[in-house]
């Protein structure tokens, strides 16, 4: 009986304790200790064959109350369960204790249902659906106070950034003032008193007005700092830059001319001497300089502009509307970015000042003007093949806002042959044929003539380029010339001339061409035709020159009458009965040998 009580009270710790950790209450390890250690207990007493089972409503087996045979298999559960029937029966005959109250408490427990996989997968699709991007949730006053906290962190936020760039703004401008000051006195008033160093116009030029920029961003420090003791989320800084804008236009002055400072800067440092050593032993023994060279502190007024805009355009960005800085901001941030974009320009106007000094010196003293304008600016440049009265021969070209100008790259350098302003210019699309492909024609009042591309991009981009200056050019002046009652007429245009390889013999007599009978180019209608029928003159008013011309336009410009042509390359056979005569009669004249016509 003693034997009897001691396994059931190890049943019913055992049953407790898996009771416990199936509801949560303990973890399961800690109970499958305690139930192995009652077990060991009792195990080390005479055995009767006997061992408590039960079936696990979660796992659906059965399994013995220790906890450790959960799973067991079928045969180890069947042989286990009709132990378990031997043991009751033997059990029943002899006398059993009343159970004990926690023995009650355990078996009456209810055991925890397993969920099913079905309300599973509702609960997992529930919270799916109600976690979903844009899902209507029922406003509750949780989510109120939820949305409003958010709001109010996200407003913090804001001012917090705000605080941030304000602190940002007065740190970058005291650091930029003390490198203004270094570089002034560091360097500049040092050469100012060393005129054997460098002379007086070159150090203003190489400082400009840096001078006058220290004293205006000076100022501008001394408000910020005066505003920023007091700063507070309802202070504004807007109104400062405002104020301040009219003389930061001082920095166009110093950015048109940094260019020309930084070209000195660097010939000083290659001719040595002097200045070089003036401007190492400054960088190296000036502890504010802190190795910096000088070029390095001439650049900081250049840059300084446009880090007031980002600033500005920060603080904006993170200023809440109904700020009294809001209105502020937005006007100083116009006028910031009016200054950026003039610097801007001054900058854009001397990349193209140094490239037409580039070009004039790459040409040479070749050129008969100045290519160095303030209206005129660099557009492209590039080879084309341009076809030529006997071959096609390679050219460079350089195209302007005003002009186009084309030579040859000899040994010697550029050879300048011709420049043609927008305001007689004129290109033509040529379409591609056995003899060209990628051409175009250039046409103007002094010279016309057909050039080929290497590749049609290339065609393309010169003929788009060329168009686009004519028509601003256009737009700028008036490309025709009025005469004195009013009515516009159109300038001259020169023709292009035919090759020599196109023909065999004279346009108008048809006298096969040879060493003696030598080819010559009508100036009005480009024509290949003989001696004797080119020997007139007419003088072009477009061009204040005389020029050989055809008999068939001279006797055009004379006002005798002629056949409209049907076709350029023939419309010079169809002369006049006056024209043929005169050209008979020479004929006559040559054939007698007189030497005189």
């Amino acid at each position: 009986q003693s034997d009897a009580e001691s396994r059931r009270e190890c049943d019913v710790e055992a049953v407790r304790a898996q009771a416990s950790a199936t509801a949560g209450h303990a973890p399961p390890a800690l109970a499958r200790r305690a139930t192995s250690r009652k077990h060991a207990e009792h195990d080390n007493r005479p055995k009767h064959g006997v061992t408590p089972t039960t079936n696990c409503r979660v796992h659906f087996k059965t399994f013995c109350l220790c906890g450790w045979c959960c799973g067991q298999s079928d045969s180890n559960a069947a042989a286990t369960s009709r132990d378990s029937s031997d043991s009751d029966r033997a059990l029943a005959t002899q006398p059993q204790p009343a159970p004990s109250c926690a023995l009650l408490a355990v078996s009456r427990a209810p055991m925890p249902k397993a969920p099913s996989r079905g309300s599973e997968a509702a609960v997992a699709a529930s919270e799916l659906k109600e976690n979903a991007p844009g899902a209507v949730r029922p406003t509750t006053p949780h989510n109120l106070t939820s949305s409003s906290d958010n709001s109010e962190a996200e407003a913090a936020k804001t001012e917090r950034h705000r605080d941030n760039v304000a602190k940002e703004i007065l740190s970058t401008e005291r650091t930029y003032v003390e490198q203004l000051h270094v570089c002034i006195e560091g360097f500049l008033r040092p050469l100012r008193q060393k005129p054997d160093v460098l002379a007086f116009d070159k150090v203003d030029r190489l400082f400009s007005n840096i001078e006058a920029i220290y004293q205006v961003n000076l100022i501008l420090l001394g408000d910020l700092e005066e505003r920023m003791k007091t700063w507070s989320p309802t202070q504004t800084l807007g109104d400062i830059f405002l104020k301040m804008v009219p003389f930061l236009r001082m920095y166009s002055i110093y950015t048109a001319n940094y260019e020309a400072s930084g070209t000195l800067y660097e010939e000083l440092l290659e001719r040595g001497g002097a200045f070089a050593d003036f401007a190492a032993c400054v960088s190296a023994s000036n502890l504010k300089c802190k190795g910096a060279l000088l070029n390095s502190f001439l650049i900081l007024p250049v840059q300084r502009i446009p880090r007031y805009k980002l600033l500005l355009e920060d603080m904006l960005n993170h200023t809440v509307p109904s700020h009294s800085d809001h209105k502020l901001l937005e006007e100083a941030l116009v006028t910031i970015k009016a200054v950026a974009n003039e610097i801007n320009e001054a900058i854009k106007d001397q990349e193209k000042r140094k490239n037409l000094l580039a070009i004039q010196r790459r040409i040479g003293q070749q050129l008969p003007f100045n290519l160095v304008e303030p209206h005129r600016s660099f557009v492209r440049e590039g080879e084309l093949w341009k076809v030529c009265r006997k071959t096609k021969k390679r050219r460079y070209f350089f195209l302007f806002t005003d002009l186009l100008l084309y030579g040859e790259e000899t040994s010697t350098g550029f050879k300048h042959h011709l420049h043609i302003g927008m305001q007689t210019l004129h290109v033509s699309d040529l379409p591609d044929s056995d003899g060209l492909k990628n051409s175009f024609a250039i046409e103007s009042s002094r010279k016309s003539f057909v050039v080929i591309a290497d590749a049609p991009e290339g065609k393309s981009g010169w003929l788009t380029d060329i168009s686009k200056r004519i028509e601003e050019f256009i737009i700028n002046k008036n490309s025709f010339h009025t005469n004195r009652t009013g009515t516009a007429t159109p300038t001259f245009q020169a023709p292009v001339w035919q090759t020599d390889g196109e023909v065999v013999k004279c346009n108008i007599c048809s006298d096969e061409f040879s060493l003696i009978n030598r080819r010559h180019h009508c100036r009005l209608c480009g024509l290949v035709v003989c001696h004797t029928c080119s020997s007139q003159q007419i003088y072009i008013a477009a061009l204040q020159e005389k020029l050989r011309v055809c008999a068939h336009c001279y006797s055009q410009q004379q006002g005798a009458q002629a056949a409209t042509p049907s076709s350029r390359l023939r419309r010079c056979q169809s002369a006049t009965t006056a024209t043929h005569c005169i050209i008979t009669r020479t004929r006559e004249i040559r054939k007698a040998g007189d030497g005189c016509v």
